[in-house]
C-alpha cells in the first residue's frame, strides 16, 4: 500500500490575494453615503418644488388682483374726468352702480371731479396697488431662487445616481469574485484529494478521506455563507432603492423635473441587482433541467464532488463483481 501522511494541495499564487472583504466594505461605505446624499437631494427637490408651487399661486393671485385694480382705476378716473361724480355723496357712477344704487342719487346732479379730487383718486389707487407690486416683485425673486434650487438639486441627483448604481454593482461584483475564488480553490483542492483517494489504500486512504471530508465541509460552509450574504445584500439594496424611490415619486412634474421618472431610474440600475451569473453557487441552475427537451446539464466539479457519483437507475445493469470501485464505494468502505 502507498502510505501518505497528507496530500499536498496546490500552492498559493505568489501574488498577494485580492482583499475582497476590504473592497466589499469600501463599496458598501461609498454607496451608503451616496444613498444618504440622494435622499437629502430628493428632499431638497420636494421642498423647492412645493415652494415653487406656492409662489406661482401667490404670484398669479397678486397679478390678477393688480390687473383688477388697474381696470377699476381706469374706469374710476374716466368717470371722474367725464363728470360722473354725484354731488350729494361724492361717489362715482361706477361705485354707485356696483352697490346697486342709482346715479346720481335722486335730487343730485353729476359733476366733473376737481383736480384735487382726481389727484386724490390716483393716489388712493397707487396706495392700493403698491403693496401688490412689491409682493409681485418679491414672489418673482423667490420663484427664481426656488427654480435655481430645483435645477441645482436635480443636476446633482443626475450626477450622484450613476455613481450610486456603480458602487452597488461594485459590491456585488466583489462578492461574486470572492465566492468564485473560494469555489475555484475548493474545486482544485477536492480534485487533488479525489485523485489521491483513488490511489491510496489502508491508513493513507483513511487520512485522505478525513482530509476530503473536512474540505467538503468547508466548501459547503463557504457556499452557505455566500448564499446568506447574497440574501442580506439584496435585502439591503432593495430597501434602499425603495426608500429613495418613495421620496422621489411624489415630486410633481415641474421645470423638466419628474419625480416619477426619477423613481423609475432609481429602481432600475443599469446592472441588475442580485447575483445573476449562471451557476454562481454549488448546486445552482447548472444541475437543473434545460427548458428544451434534452439531457441535464452537468454540474460543476465541486458540485459533483459534493453530490457523489450519480445513482444508477433501477433497470441499470450492475457493475461486474470485482470491477473498479468508485470513489463513493471507497468512502463507504466497500
Amino acid at each position: 500500500f502507498l502510505l501518505l501522511a497528507s496530500v499536498p494541495l496546490p500552492k498559493p499564487a505568489t501574488a498577494a490575494p485580492f482583499n475582497y472583504p476590504a473592497a466589499i466594505a469600501d463599496a458598501r461605505r461609498v454607496w451608503t453615503a451616496e444613498s444618504k446624499e440622494l435622499a437629502d437631494l430628493l428632499h431638497r427637490l420636494a421642498r423647492a418644488s412645493e415652494q415653487a408651487a406656492r409662489l406661482e399661486e401667490n404670484l398669479e393671485q397678486s397679478r390678477d388682483a393688480l390687473a383688477e385694480l388697474k381696470d377699476e382705476r381706469a374706469r374710476t378716473l374716466a368717470d371722474l374726468r367725464n363728470g360722473a361724480f354725484c354731488t350729494g355723496c361724492g361717489k362715482t357712477r361706477t361705485q354707485l352702480l356696483a352697490q346697486g344704487e342709482s346715479f346720481p342719487h335722486p335730487g343730485q346732479q353729476s359733476r366733473p371731479a376737481t383736480p384735487e379730487e382726481l389727484a386724490k383718486a390716483k393716489k388712493d389707487f397707487d396706495n392700493r396697488m403698491d403693496p401688490l407690486r412689491r409682493n409681485i416683485a418679491r414672489y418673482e425673486e423667490e420663484l427664481k431662487a426656488a427654480q435655481a434650487e430645483i435645477m441645482d438639486a436635480h443636476h446633482r441627483v443626475l450626477v450622484v445616481l450613476p455613481a450610486f448604481h456603480k458602487h452597488l454593482a461594485a459590491e456585488q461584483e466583489n462578492r461574486l469574485g470572492r465566492w468564485f475564488d473560494e469555489k475555484t480553490a475548493a474545486e482544485t483542492e477536492l480534485k487533488t484529494l479525489n485523485e489521491a483517494l483513488v490511489a491510496a489504500a489502508g491508513p493513507a486512504r483513511e487520512k485522505v478521506v478525513q482530509q476530503r471530508t473536512v474540505r467538503l465541509g468547508s466548501a459547503q460552509s463557504a457556499e452557505d455563507r455566500a448564499r446568506q450574504e447574497e440574501r442580506v445584500f439584496r435585502k439591503d439594496v432593495f430597501a434602499t432603492l425603495d426608500s429613495l424611490a418613495a421620496i422621489a415619486r411624489p415630486i410633481p412634474d415641474r421645470y423638466a423635473v419628474s419625480g416619477r421618472i426619477l423613481a423609475t431610474s432609481i429602481r432600475n440600475p443599469p446592472k441588475p441587482i442580485g447575483y445573476t451569473v449562471t451557476a454562481v453557487y454549488v448546486g445552482d441552475s447548472t444541475t437543473a433541467q434545460s427548458p428544451a427537451p434534452g439531457p441535464v446539464a452537468p454540474g460543476s466539479d465541486l458540485q459533483q464532488l459534493l453530490d457523489g457519483p450519480a445513482k444508477p437507475k433501477a433497470d441499470a445493469k450492475q457493475a461486474p463483481a470485482g470491477g473498479e470501485k468508485s470513489v463513493q464505494d471507497l468512502l463507504n468502505g466497500k
